[in-house]
């Protein structure tokens, strides 16, 4: 459960390995899809109350100060391979894309890319998430080498300059069942540890809900 695998390429011909990730994909879940609104407006409650985000267009990020697997010392292995107990995982940031897991403490980390927005965004957030809590927002604006994160979409930032807008938060137990914050909660969150989240547009009964 902690392998991921990973493309490593030499020369002009590719393999795949497996590179060891100290994070279990239950301590750090992906995004859910988002349903169609009108292919599930029939299931919905018309007393409902609704809120109206804004969809901003960037790149996705989740982080989370989550339970990883600590890297043992030698005399640690050796205990535990006398059968001696000994602790075997810790709290530590995480960072994330949509898809993929981001985690620059990991010695073993492969990154393919030249500019990592995810964990140049994410490290603004260590000190700030409580454990156990996953942050999932959309960056916005440029990459740190001044590439457009999403062409056409760069909000008027200036180049090189990104932010990021935080659409959910949960909480994520020892036992990686998850429970999400109310929105109403999620936008108390951002304001807290001084993040934005997507604009809030309306808000309002469904039965009021004009799309």
């Amino acid at each position: 459960k902690y392998e991921i695998v990973r493309p490593v390429h030499t020369g002009s011909k590719g393999f795949k390995s497996t590179q060891p990730s100290r994070v279990d994909q239950k301590f750090m879940p992906l995004h859910f899809d988002t349903a169609n609104f009108f292919k599930m407006r029939d299931k919905l409650d018309e007393n409902a109350t609704v809120t109206i985000s804004q969809k901003l267009h960037g790149s996705s990020l989740r982080t989370s100060n989550t339970i990883v697997r600590r890297r043992l010392n030698w005399r640690e292995k050796i205990a535990k391979s006398l059968g001696i107990k000994v602790q075997e995982t810790e709290y530590d940031y995480v960072f994330g894309s949509r898809s993929v897991i981001k985690d620059p403490n990991n010695r073993n980390q492969i990154n393919f890319y030249d500019a990592d927005v995810w964990t140049q965004v994410g490290k603004t957030l260590e000190g700030l998430l409580p454990k156990n809590y996953i942050v999932y927002g959309e960056i916005i604006g440029y990459t740190p080498s001044g590439a457009p994160i999403q062409k056409g979409y760069t909000y008027d930032l200036k180049p090189k300059y990104c932010r990021l807008y935080v659409y959910r938060v949960a909480f994520v137990n020892n036992d990686g069942l998850t429970a999400d914050l109310s929105w109403a909660a999620v936008k108390e969150f951002c304001n807290n540890i001084g993040v934005c989240h997507v604009p809030e547009l309306l808000r309002c009964s469904l039965s009021e809900f004009d799309p």
